[in-house]
Order: structure tokens, then C-alpha cells, then sequence
């Protein structure tokens, strides 16, 4: 993405266009000093970690009113285990009640300060394909990750690992690169698709049944003998190629 470029949202209730770019740059900012989480509101706090409020702004999305633009950081408690913390970027609407929940979701976990993992996904199913709300959201978090490489001088790494044909097909589509580990297989998923199936089952981590690709000759499938790719982009500063 060029630094240049605008913000693929305004926040229209300020007037000011930019004010979406300057708190992600802020946050940026505070996450390459070390204290994005200093004098931030805590807005869970359990036994394996704790979330933070570092901003949310009323955000203008094609044929969606009442949006909101929630960046979080969740820092995980050493004796949880998982070691990584998360930045959070979200869209929210109000529900019900009241209360601006999420519908759209992407969480990198922050495996140094250059290096994530694009490991959460999210798009409630009526806001996918025409709506693009996952490929709106992500360019959001792009925007922070150019950020961050502008800041540090240095290039930042972001990585997804997955096993779906439509996340891998949307990733490609939204410049990022099949390690090269990877690329005899995504070569032949894309030109023999019938040696391939996307079956549901149960998932490893998560509870329920998941989508996830196998070999068509693959017979008692499981999640954790499932095809991953993983795919890769680049953040330099500058916005260099």
C-alpha cells in the first residue's frame, strides 16, 4: 500500500477524513515504543489475558450506517501459555441493545515487532462477497502495519497460514505471496481442482465443525491432516516494492 494513499474510511461525524489514519498511525507509534497499552481502558480482563481499548471511531462504509472502527490490544498473562499478544482491528454495529458489537474481525498476532500472524478472520456471512467487508477491514490493518514498518524503518512481515480454498484465493487477491514452500501445491489446487475437496469437519482448536481442503483421494479426514498454505506480505518503508 502507498503511505500516501488515503484510508480506505473517513470518520464523517468529526469532519476530519484523516482522523482514522492518525489514530492508527498513533497507535503504531506507541506499539513501536512499547506502551500501547499505557493509560488504556481495560475492557476485559480474564485469567490467560487482557484486552485494552486503544480507540474506536464512527467509520462511513458503502450501504451500512452506525459503523464503528474498534482497534483493541489483547496482551496475553505469561502463565497463559500462548505468549503472543494480538492487535485487534474490528467493525462494530450496534445490536439490539444497544451495544456495538462485531461483525467483521482481524486479529495479527504480534509474534516480534515486525513479525505477525494474520490468524483471526472473521465476516458475518451477510456482509461477505459484494459488501467486501473482510477486504475493506484488512486494508484498515495494512494501513497500521505500514505504519509501524514507516516508523521502525524496517520491513514488516505478515503471515496467514490456512486451509481454504476461497482465504487462499482472497489472499492472493489481496497481494500477498504462497511461500514458496507452497507454491507447487497452490499451482496444482488452482489447476486441477478436482484432486481437491473442501469438506467439514471438526476442528482441532475450535469447537465445531470447520471447512478445510484435502486431497480428494484423502479418506477419514481430519482438520489436523488438512492442506495449509502459508502466504506472506511485505511492509517497507516508504511503501517500497
Amino acid at each position: 500500500m502507498n503511505p500516501h494513499e488515503r484510508s480506505p474510511l473517513e470518520s464523517p461525524e468529526r469532519g476530519e477524513p484523516n482522523e482514522v489514519d492518525r489514530q492508527l498511525k498513533n497507535t503504531a507509534e506507541q506499539f513501536v515504543r512499547g506502551d500501547i497499552i499505557k493509560d488504556k481502558k481495560v475492557v476485559h480482563e480474564g485469567d490467560v489475558s487482557t484486552i485494552y481499548a486503544c480507540f474506536e471511531l464512527p467509520v462511513s462504509l458503502p450501504s451500512i450506517s452506525g459503523v464503528n472502527l474498534r482497534l483493541d490490544y489483547r496482551q496475553y498473562h505469561a502463565s497463559g501459555g500462548q505468549g503472543k499478544d494480538q492487535v485487534r482491528f474490528e467493525f462494530t454495529a450496534a445490536n439490539e441493545k444497544g451495544n456495538h458489537v462485531p461483525f467483521t474481525e482481524m486479529h495479527l498476532r504480534v509474534v516480534d515487532s515486525r513479525t505477525f500472524d494474520l490468524e483471526h478472520r472473521y465476516v458475518q456471512p451477510e456482509y461477505r462477497n459484494e459488501r467486501a467487508m473482510g477486504s475493506r477491514l484488512l486494508k484498515v490493518a495494512e494501513r497500521w502495519l505500514q505504519d509501524v514498518a514507516d516508523i521502525k524503518q524496517d520491513t514488516v512481515h505478515v503471515f496467514a497460514r490456512v486451509g481454504q480454498k476461497s482465504v487462499m484465493n482472497w489472499l492472493e487477491k489481496n497481494g500477498f505471496s504462497v511461500a514458496k514452500k507452497d507454491e507447487e501445491t497452490f499451482r496444482n489446487i488452482k489447476e486441477h481442482p478436482e484432486q481437491y475437496v473442501e469438506d467439514a469437519v471438526w476442528g482441532s482448536t475450535n469447537p465445531g465443525l470447520s471447512h478445510y481442503l484435502f486431497p480428494q483421494s484423502k479418506a477419514n479426514r481430519s482438520s489436523i491432516d488438512a492442506i495449509r498454505l502459508t502466504f506472506e506480505k511485505k511492509f517497507k518503508p516508504g511503501g517500497a516494492v
